[in-house]
């Protein structure tokens, strides 16, 4: 399936919208399998098109502020130590919010005020360095300042600041004996993000979906922490962040939920028994979806049918019925 097919169909459910009258909720797009409906709710809601899957469209822990959070929970645990990936994967991420360019200049700003000092450390070096706020290594100039991203005076180096400080206040909270939840409500209270997803959530459009779908899972990501803390008080914070990532299957309900006025996307099973007026069959392909494989012959059960009743038992005309 590609984004051409994307937008044939787009063309279909605006039709019906427009000439027609028929609300969103009243549609579906129904797909050969639940690995096509990610993608196809994305491509729709990128055409601006709301669509919305049958029950939970991801888990939480694949969401980008969980996958953050989690990160910088890490990170202050001493569970991972920080290195290059995981130090631009923090400022890159919800938590940093920093583009690719802001990082490559944040970099770039590191290694001149290295230069400056006379000292040799490179560019991903320099970014951990700033991060942990460590002091320059022996090897290093003997007068060569502590690089840090507070000495970088621009909005990526305030922002990576931020990230830097807010992971080193959890780490002496973790010395203090902080709980998962108040290292997790920490971690994100001082993220600024509940305002900035809160006020895009409350809009309309790609956005404000985008916004909902972090927030719903950052709340379950909060309730999580919750229950271990009063089902385990005296577990260590890494125990949840172990249980958290060996759980296959999320405690929420999978019951189907409420979508609005969206185009529900969906494989067949999940629409059993639901009824819409308009239905879109995406990725129809001759042979492969709708799937022509005869069922129950491993007894031979169609062939004994067709004997009884007198019919022809090709296979050939089995498949095209």
């Amino acid at each position: 399936r590609s984004l051409v097919e994307s937008g044939e169909v787009l063309v279909r459910l605006r039709e019906r919208r427009v000439r027609a009258g028929v609300p969103w909720s009243s549609m579906a797009v129904v797909v050969r399998s639940g690995g096509s409906v990610t993608q196809l709710i994305r491509e729709l809601r990128g055409l601006d098109v709301p669509a919305a899957a049958a029950g939970v469209l991801e888990s939480p822990r694949d969401a980008a502020g969980v996958r953050a959070l989690v990160l910088a929970l890490e990170t202050a645990l001493g569970r991972r130590s920080p290195d290059p990936e995981s130090v631009s994967e923090l400022l890159g991420g919800p938590l940093g919010r920093l583009d690719a360019v802001a990082i490559r200049r944040l970099r770039a700003g590191l290694r001149q005020e290295e230069l400056a000092a006379g000292g040799d450390r490179g560019a991903g070096q320099l970014l951990v360095d700033a991060f942990e706020g460590a002091a320059a290594p022996e090897e290093s100039s003997a007068d060569a300042p502590s690089i840090a991203f507070a000495g970088i005076d621009t909005p990526a180096g305030r922002r990576a600041h931020r990230v830097s400080a807010s992971v080193h206040v959890a780490a002496e909270s973790v010395g203090s004996g902080a709980s998962i939840e108040d290292l997790v409500w920490g971690l994100w209270d001082r993220s600024g993000l509940a305002s900035l997803w809160g006020e895009q959530a409350a809009g309309s459009g790609m956005v404000a979906d985008e916004a909902n779908r972090h927030l719903d899972a950052v709340v379950a990501f909060f309730a999580a922490a919750k229950r271990f803390a009063e089902r385990r008080p005296d577990a260590a914070p890494g125990q949840f962040l172990d249980a958290w990532r060996s759980t296959s299957v999320q405690e929420d309900s999978l019951a189907l939920r409420g979508r609005g006025d969206a185009v529900l996307v969906a494989t067949p099973s999940a629409l059993i028994g639901r009824e819409f007026d308009t239905v879109v069959i995406a990725g129809l392909q001759d042979g492969t979806w709708p799937n022509p494989r005869i069922r129950g012959s491993l007894l031979g059960v169609p062939d004994l049918v067709d004997l009884l009743d007198g019919r022809s038992s090709a296979i050939a005309d089995r498949r095209r019925e």
